[in-house]
């Protein structure tokens, strides 16, 4: 028994000095007493490529505070920078999130710029004698005066339903005498990017001496055109008819065409063409009183909004002039001076 004790310690003495002898053992008896601190210390310190999650939590802080389209760039470059990045995953779920963001804000600028191109108007030209095609918010005093003993006075408020369709109403002398009049228009076509106006006319006026009521349908088209060195020309047409309902129906034709050369933001120069037309089944030829009007349109400078476009105007004032270009039978005067004031 004596014996066997005596060869088991020699044999963990030879072991002991064995251990000490062996540098293999020794490193690692040595590191696992420091607690693994080598190890430790590689994790703390970050290879190549690789971030940490103090690295991460801090650039995650940071860039939160950008708009989404400089966050994006950041994590890209943070992943350019880290292509090993522990937290990988987790960056390109927030880039997806970014993308998402960045691209619901581009509908939504999308939308807006359309919905802001949907109520810019068009800024088209006013007749002088005509009726105005492009419907809009206004009040417009008018007259116009002839020998030997003409006059004709207009007051007319015209108010948007929607952008393409307005009602309108006020008093006016003609030839006739004093009627009251109001309607509607539709722009079937009131388009910014094509700069044209096609629109539906619907008008009743009522005359007070003789008293008789007149009904007055059109269609009109307008064009504006883009001319060298800003300069502009607008052109519209319009036809229709009065029906006059005195002793019988009396079908009246009306129409005519309108053309204004912009030739600043201040100053524009028209002519126009007035026609007024009956009984063209007379064997003597019908009825007609058929005019032209020149003259020169001033309006007051607009400005300009946040964005740095042009703001509508908000007045007009214009003068011209009216001579008989083709009559018979009718003649209201030998010439005359008209002028207007339309206020927006």
């Amino acid at each position: 028994m004596k014996k066997n004790n005596c060869i088991t310690m020699f044999s963990l003495f030879l072991a002991l000095i064995f251990s000490f002898g062996n540098p293999a053992f020794a490193e690692e008896e040595e590191g696992d007493w420091l607690g693994g601190d080598e190890e430790k210390e590689e994790e703390a310190t970050p290879t190549e490529g690789v971030d940490s999650a103090d690295i991460y939590r801090a650039a995650a802080k940071e860039y939160k505070q950008s708009d989404p389209e400089d966050e994006t760039l950041l994590w890209q470059e943070y992943l350019a920078t880290y292509p090993n990045s522990r937290f990988r995953k987790q960056i390109e779920t927030r880039l997806e999130d970014l993308e998402m963001k960045l691209y619901d804000q581009a509908d939504k600028d999308f939308e807006e710029e359309t919905k802001s191109d949907g109520e810019l108007e068009l800024d088209f030209a006013q007749p002088q004698l005509l009726e105005n095609i492009d419907p809009r918010k206004k009040l417009r005093f008018a007259f116009e005066m002839g020998l030997p003993n003409y006059i004709n006075l207009l007051a007319d408020y015209e108010y948007p339903l929607q952008r393409n369709l307005s009602v309108h109403g006020g008093l006016r002398k003609r030839y006739a005498g004093w009627s009251i009049e109001g309607g509607a228009k539709y722009a079937v076509v009131k388009s910014v990017r094509t700069q044209s106006l096609v629109t539906l006319l619907g008008d009743i006026r009522v005359n007070q001496i003789p008293f008789f009521v007149g009904l007055r349908p059109q269609i009109a088209a307008g064009k504006i055109f883009a001319l060298p060195n800003n300069f502009r020309l607008d052109i519209m047409g319009q036809l229709g008819t009065e029906l006059q309902f005195y002793n019988g129906v009396q079908a009246v034709l009306i129409g005519g065409f309108h053309a204004s050369f912009v030739a600043s933001d201040t100053v524009r120069v028209y002519i126009e063409g007035n026609a007024y037309m009956k009984d063209f089944l007379w064997e003597a030829g019908p009825f007609a009183f058929n005019t032209v009007t020149f003259g020169l349109k001033f309006r007051k400078k607009p400005g300009t909004d946040q964005y740095g476009r042009a703001m509508e105007n908000q007045f007009e004032g214009a003068i011209g002039t009216t001579v008989p270009a083709q009559y018979k039978y009718w003649r209201y005067h030998y010439g005359s001076i008209t002028g207007d004031i339309n206020i927006y």
